[in-house]
């Protein structure tokens, strides 16, 4: 399956460049792995709606990374995968596992949505020292989204198209990646 995804230099080059090709799923897991290959700890945002593929490419770094996600997160409090009320008490925990993991020097992908700006800023809040950071931003349209959703029956139809919507109006621009001094932005279309 081709991908495209465009993506960001490093810090030290002037600005974030288009790669401006299409990869396939392996060749962005191999873009993900080279960036694991650097000293740790390392951090990876995944940053998109509901059904949008990023629990599937956590799930292809566990092992390799601490995965950290917002559903598994949700259940453990509350016993229930999807929003149920106590989002204060579930973002806590997400933040104490990913604050905990980065102190002890592992490697860190966080799924969740990061959907508002707020979201994708507090990510990058936590732990002590410095640490290399990636962001995913995975923007698909509608009909992918919808098609997923109707495969899983995970989450009404309702609250995924809501979710993407309001993705939509509050997605990352590089700009906005840039301030937020990510070391690497990919951005996958669909």
């Amino acid at each position: 399956m081709k991908v495209p995804v465009s993506g960001a230099c490093r810090k030290s080059r002037p600005g974030f460049e288009r790669i401006g090709k299409k990869q396939s799923a392996p060749e962005v897991l191999k873009l993900i792995r080279r960036f694991g290959e650097r000293s740790p700890p390392k951090l990876i945002v995944l940053c998109g709606p509901s059904h949008s593929g990023k629990s599937s490419l956590a799930n292809k770094l566990r092992g390799r990374f601490c995965v950290i996600s917002s559903d598994e997160t949700r259940k453990q409090v509350t016993g229930c995968p999807v929003p149920c009320g106590r989002e204060r008490e579930i973002w806590k925990a997400f933040d104490s596992l990913k604050r905990e993991a980065l102190k002890k020097g592992r490697d860190v992908v966080l799924d969740a949505c990061h959907i508002s700006k707020r979201a994708r800023w507090h990510a990058l809040q936590g732990a002590t020292g410095h640490y290399d950071k990636m962001c995913i931003v995975f923007d698909l349209p509608w009909h992918v989204i919808h098609a997923r959703c109707l495969g899983t029956k995970r989450l009404p139809v309702s609250e995924a198209e809501r979710m993407w919507r309001a993705f939509q109006e509050l997605k990352p621009s590089r700009h906005e990646l840039k301030l937020q001094r990510y070391d690497e932005v990919y951005f996958i279309k669909g």
